[in-house]
């Protein structure tokens, strides 16, 4: 039996990467892939992805590892485990 909140039957998703500058505009959206690959992996696949070079480029937790391919990109900081973030590390991805 569905979970009571379930109203929906479990559908195909689709992922899609947007940039966006400091205003919100859109500057670049990537292809459609399917929702179960991975938000880094996205990126990775970009051939224009230098384009933004030497911009300044913040990211949620899903692009780990993404300062490998670009310097300018913030990743918060992830929680270890078992402990808390610094009040320092609170604020800087703010």
């Amino acid at each position: 039996m569905p979970h009571p909140l379930q109203r929906q039957k479990k559908g195909h998703t689709q992922k899609t990467q947007i940039i966006t500058d400091p205003e919100g505009r859109i500057r670049a959206v990537s292809k459609t892939y399917p929702g179960r690959t991975h938000d880094s992996a996205i990126y990775k696949k970009q051939k224009r992805r230098d384009r933004f070079s030497g911009v300044p480029k913040k990211a949620e937790n899903g692009y780990q590892g993404l300062r490998k391919y670009d310097r300018n990109a913030q990743i918060p900081y992830k929680k270890p485990r078992g402990g808390e973030l610094t009040a320092e590390q609170k604020d800087l991805y703010l």
